[in-house]
């Protein structure tokens, strides 16, 4: 057990106190406001969180943070120190860390700084270039994670009787089917319009796109007369990756009406609705909650979604990912929680890999507005196939000035997939060094061969997946 001593109490403490202690180090804890009684108890670790040193137990000065209500610019600078960066530092002789790691893990995990004004992008996100993690260059960096080991490597050595647990990095692919097919069921007008479409690019360019017309046309006849799959059609080939790499997977389906940003197969087709049948004999099946559902200010659109699909599977839905990864703190994961979902995985940025929320390891929900811990988990996303697209389908990636903390962007030739691996493995190490969720993010559509879909997503993705298994299974390797 770890006995922490705090003045007072606050939700905010009590969350991130809950979330390092009981939920990533598996220690029992108490948390007392009276110094006596806490000086008289018999603990293997005890914590000061106070302004003043306490005989016998590890000192860590208190910042306000975690004891304000309201919520404000803290004017946070991350200062580098001898093996990481860090914040909310306390110049404190007598103290055993001279920077407060409870608000710092605070700040991270409950996402103050959405909460303050910044600059979105056009769908209103939270963006990469807004994140003091990548500002800073470390967005590759699991920060919340490292600090929460530094502290625990300190209290092991002031308290060599404590144990913490032993835990073990896993991996969850993860895909979003936004469109399961590139040419099949959408209908005569979409088919029609499909073919106008292709033949439009044609006579804009017509000295150089005979071959990718001619192309398109073969694959299509192919498609309709049942002598080839469709392109997008890849999940007969994951779910032999699934079986024969022993993965479970998840996958999030669009089920939703065509919108100007949700362009899925409609829900009604049958083909369809079998489809995603066949997968969840295999496969947890989240809602991908669709883009016109997550801008309205009512969870009722978002709730009929996913008990629409929870209907067709004839079990729950609980898990969900935001289409576009369109989300705003806290109102959508507000509507997250009035419609009955336990856990979310749009923590993550389309155009950049990384770490959001400074942490590889899922974690509740906190409304900041509310001050108060919600029992939605979060679970934070490595990254998208996307941030790696020479150009992503909602934003031109070499129209974006490459800054430092993103994965540098291949605006002249397509990554081969070795290239490319080498900027995921250190992102990868990251979750397997401090024993975290590895959830990658594919789109059924980049395994398929289609013009525009330049990412080496079969190659990258098999090396991914062997480098993982290495590390999380030696003796097998």
């Amino acid at each position: 057990m770890i006995c922490v001593f705090s003045p007072r109490s606050s939700r905010r403490l009590e969350y991130v106190l809950h979330h390092l202690i009981e939920e990533m180090w598996g220690e029992s804890l108490l948390l007392l406001t009276d110094e006596e009684v806490f000086s008289a108890q018999a603990a293997e670790g005890k914590i000061n969180y106070s302004g003043h040193p306490v005989p016998g137990a590890f000192f860590i000065p208190a910042h306000t943070l975690l004891f304000e209500e309201d919520i404000h610019n803290q004017e946070i600078q991350l200062l580098q120190g001898k093996e990481f960066p860090y914040c909310f530092p306390l110049s404190r002789p007598d103290a055993d860390m001279d920077w407060d790691v409870f608000a710092a893990c605070f700040y991270w995990l409950s996402r103050y700084e959405e909460y303050l004004p910044f600059r979105a992008d056009k769908h209103g996100r939270f963006t990469p270039e807004a994140s003091l993690a990548c500002r800073n260059g470390c967005l590759h960096t699991a920060l919340a994670d490292r600090w929460a080991e530094h502290l625990q490597q300190l209290l092991k050595q002031r308290f060599p009787g404590l144990r913490f647990a032993e835990r073990k990095a896993t991996f969850t692919p993860t895909y979003d089917i936004d469109i399961a097919y590139a040419y099949l069921h959408k209908g005569l007008p979409r088919t029609v319009g499909g073919l106008l479409r292709t033949t439009g690019k044609l006579l804009k360019s017509a000295f150089y796109d005979w071959d990718v017309f001619s192309e398109d046309i073969r694959k299509r006849w192919r498609a309709f007369t049942g002598r080839a799959n469709d392109p997008y059609d890849t999940f007969d080939a994951l779910q032999q990756l699934h079986r024969d790499e022993k993965l479970h997977p998840i996958y999030f389906v669009l089920f939703a009406p065509r919108s100007r940003y949700d362009k899925g197969i409609s829900p009604k087709k049958p083909a369809f609705r079998q489809k995603i049948m066949s997968l969840a004999q295999e496969a947890e099946i989240g809602i991908h909650a669709s883009y016109a559902a997550s801008s309205e200010k009512e969870p009722l659109r978002l709730y009929s979604e996913k008990e629409a699909l929870a209907a067709m599977l004839q079990r729950p839905v609980t898990a969900n990912r935001f289409h576009y990864l369109h989300f705003r703190l806290p109102e959508s994961y507000r509507m997250l929680l009035q419609a009955g979902i336990t856990d979310d995985y749009s923590m993550g940025f389309v155009t950049a890999a990384g770490f959001r929320a400074g942490t590889c390891k899922p974690f509740y929900f906190f409304d900041l507005e509310r001050n108060e811990t919600t029992p939605l988990r979060i679970h934070p996303l490595l990254f998208m196939e996307n941030a790696f697209f020479k150009e992503s389908p909602d934003i031109q990636m070499s129209a974006r000035p490459p800054f430092k903390g993103h994965v540098p962007l291949y605006d002249q030739q397509p990554p081969k997939a070795a290239q490319l691996f080498e900027e995921i493995r250190p992102l990868l190490d990251e979750c397997i060094r401090f024993r975290g969720e590895i959830i990658t993010l594919f789109h059924n559509q980049s395994f398929g061969e289609l013009p525009g879909h330049d990412l080496p997503a079969k190659e990258v993705y098999t090396q991914i997946i062997n480098y993982i298994h290495t590390a999380l299974c030696p003796s097998d390797g």
